[in-house]
């Protein structure tokens, strides 16, 4: 079957959806939006969709987790969080990672890879991964079984300037043009039968790290929503733009639309169902 492709409409039209104060604590009318959006959109490609509720702090918050009815032997799950901090529309962090994790569930939808594909929206990532890591103990509590969960995570910005954490800039690219792609030991297979579809986009540039443990040795590795699957025992991959090492704009309200690159992002799109199709077939 064709691979489908990106459709930068679709992808824009997500991005602009979401990108608006949606923090969990200060803008409850925000984050209710955009998890309904989220929902319908979800719905109307033909998912089944579940609020998945846990408290925090005394208060009931909720995941949205959507899959197939007739899901297919062990699913793999992309996730992206979307809560943002309080004070900004969060363009990047993380209205870009949602905005690709729904346009990659439209384009699965009618594929029949699409059956092996869960999708899950986190909330209160930016309050240590609250979300995911109820979904992770859930999922480990129930002895279910996983291919692996790839985290979406700050996926649209470029520039000039790239650092990194202490010894790993003689490594890697001085210039923020690349895609990351992260990885603890036991998720190295799963990173390279990824990173090998990723690889068939033309000009998307690919950096990887693997690191033992879970990868708690280098910063910055564990602050999103695949380091609780690691912690569960799960195969996780984070895939991201490398937040504040690049983006000056990180949790602030310059962190808008005005500065994302969006070829570069529907470039990672498309990497990122290379490498879902790579990764299931």
């Amino acid at each position: 079957m064709e691979i489908p492709r990106v459709e930068p409409e679709s992808l824009d039209r997500f991005l602009r959806a979401v990108c608006c104060r949606r923090s969990p604590l200060a803008d409850p009318e925000g984050i209710r939006k955009v998890s309904d959006f989220v929902k319908q959109s979800l719905s109307g490609f033909g998912y089944e969709v579940e609020e998945d509720p846990f408290l925090f702090e005394g208060d009931r918050f909720w995941n949205l987790i959507a899959k197939k009815r007739e899901e297919a032997g062990v699913p793999l799950l992309v996730g992206a969080h979307f809560d943002a901090v309080d004070g900004t529309v969060g363009a990047d962090d993380n209205a870009s990672g949602l905005a690709v994790m729904l346009e990659l569930a439209r384009l699965m939808s009618g594929h029949p890879a699409g059956r092996r594909v869960r999708f899950a929206a986190f909330n209160l990532e930016e309050w240590g991964m609250v979300g995911s890591s109820h979904y992770a103990g859930r999922l480990k509590r129930e002895g279910a079984a996983l291919r692996g969960m790839i985290s979406l995570e700050m996926l649209g910005f470029t520039g000039a300037k790239q650092s990194y954490p202490k010894g790993l800039s003689y490594f890697y690219p001085a210039k923020g043009d690349f895609i990351g792609v992260g990885a603890n030991w036991r998720s190295r297979r799963f990173l390279k039968s990824f990173v090998r579809g990723m690889r068939r986009v033309n000009g998307l540039r690919i950096e990887t790290i693997t690191l033992p443990g879970r990868g708690g040795l280098v910063e910055g590795l564990r602050a999103s929503d695949h380091a609780p699957f690691w912690d569960a025992g799960y195969p996780a991959l984070l895939i991201t733009d490398t937040a504040y090492f690049r983006n000056p704009y990180y949790h602030t309200p310059q962190d808008t639309l005005e500065t994302l690159d969006l070829p570069f992002l529907r470039k990672v799109a498309q990497g990122v169902l290379e490498g879902i199709l790579e990764t299931v077939k």
